[in-house]
């Protein structure tokens, strides 16, 4: 179980959650970090609305559409203020909920959609790759890495691994530097991929190397020295 989508939600916009097993999940789960990270963009985005200037609202038409994207009642509010533009009537602002598709949770954005297209995902940028090769006891064993930076600056790397079944124990994705004395654990993979934050605080010029490494379950947290697939950023 993943954590609650409307939980995620109040974290990116800046509310203290005391539930510590929900804090718990999110420190070993990827796909909700990844999921928070871009919550906290949406968020980012409308509190950039605050000085945006005098809101008018949108023709039928528009709400229509963005309800057809978002999935939710088509009915139009009788005043929902969207687009800030100079010289209209004077409006009232307002703090409007808006309900996301899919697993993005709702969550109320400082003066209104400003515009769905604007909360659409950004193409993230690709900033350095590597192709992953098999250690001589994991032959057969292929991996690629890719590390990408968002709109809002997020840093995460994208990770995939196939390689012959191996009994019990976990597979941990690592950043080290050049000459594996220093080393960082990014967390589980699950399914032969995953999607990991960057740590902040990492330098990736010094630690430009992916490691997948097999894990036994002894409850040691450090490298097993086992490792699978490892290749440098470039």
């Amino acid at each position: 179980m993943h954590a609650d989508p409307e939980l995620l939600a109040l974290i990116a916009m800046g509310e203290q959650i005391s539930d510590v097993d929900v804090l718990d999940h999110l420190a070993g789960c990827p796909d909700c970090r990844v999921e928070l990270a871009h919550l906290s963009h949406a968020a980012t985005l409308g509190r950039s609305t605050l000085g945006a200037g005098e809101l008018f609202t949108p023709n039928a038409r528009v709400w229509a559409r963005v309800t057809e994207e978002l999935g939710i009642a088509s009915e139009a509010p009788t005043e929902t203020p969207i687009i800030a533009l100079r010289g209209r009537a004077r409006r009232r602002r307002r703090w409007i909920p808006v309900v996301v598709a899919a697993s993005v949770a709702t969550m109320l954005v400082v003066g209104g959609l400003a515009s769905w297209q604007l909360l659409q995902p950004t193409a993230a940028r690709v900033l350095a790759s590597a192709k992953l090769s098999a250690f001589p006891e994991w032959k057969g064993s292929t991996g690629e890495a890719r590390v990408e930076k968002s709109a809002d600056g997020t840093l995460v790397v994208q990770v995939s691994l196939s390689s012959p079944e191996h009994g019990s124990g976990f597979d941990e994705v690592w950043l080290m530097t050049s000459d594996a004395k220093h080393l960082v654990s990014l967390g589980v993979l699950r399914d032969g991929s995953g999607t990991f934050s960057i740590p902040a605080g990492i330098n990736l010029s010094q630690y430009d190397v992916v490691d997948i490494s097999s894990e036994p379950l002894d409850g040691n947290p450090a490298h097993s020295s086992n490792s699978i697939v490892r290749g440098q950023l470039s």
